[in-house]
This record gives C-alpha cells, structure tokens and sequence, in this order.
C-alpha cells in the first residue's frame, strides 16, 4: 500500500478538496452542497482494472477507479470529493500510512468527460 521510498517529484497534479455543506432548502430539505476547502499536490495512477461497466436503468454506465496519493491531511475523509482539471472524483476509501507522512485515496471518476 504505502511505498516507504515515496518520490515527491511524482506529486505533479494540483487537485483540489471539497467538503461537504448541508443548507436547508424551501421545504426545509438538507441540501448537499460541495464547498472548496484545500488544494494540494498529488499523484493520479489510474486503475488499469478499475474501468467497470454496469447496468443501471437498462443503460450502461461506465465506472473509471484511481489511486490518489497525497500528503496526509487529517481532515479529509470518504465524504469529501475531490476535482482534477475538470473531473470529479468521489472519495470511496482513505487509507493513511503508519507514520502519517501520506494517504491513498481510492476514488471512483463521478462524472466522466465525454468530449475531447
């Protein structure tokens, strides 16, 4: 899981963190909102396994899984969500290592870009 000898010059993508924020709407509803709440350097390695394709509502949706690796933040959690040059990743898991020097996160892409 974690790589004791990690390269830093691997951390090249700037993504950025959103957290969760609930509003109540005109019906007094909670309402998930995304607010912007740190930006950091990361490592995207995309899962050559982890593109699924599944049936939903008699289409197919198309699932694109990756490992993020940044620099430990306790505050982030599986409920936060992350972006990356226009994408949004879904948090699925936080896993920090022993020493609390990095987290891997495994994302799911929410809402992949279909124009080129």
């Amino acid at each position: 899981m974690y790589n004791k000898k990690e390269n830093i010059g691997r951390m090249r993508h700037r993504v950025q963190f959103l957290k969760p924020t609930y509003t109540p709407n005109d019906y007094g509803e909670k309402e998930k909102t995304y607010t912007p709440q740190a930006e950091t350097w990361a490592h995207i390695e995309y899962k050559e396994t982890g593109s699924d394709e599944s049936g939903d509502a008699s289409r197919i949706t198309s699932r694109i899984n990756c490992l993020v690796t940044i620099r430990f933040n306790s505050e982030i959690n599986a409920e936060w969500r992350m972006t990356h040059n226009n994408e949004k990743f879904n948090i699925r898991t936080v896993l920090p290592d022993a020493k609390q020097m990095y987290m891997r996160l495994e994302c799911e892409i929410d809402e992949p870009i279909t124009s080129y």
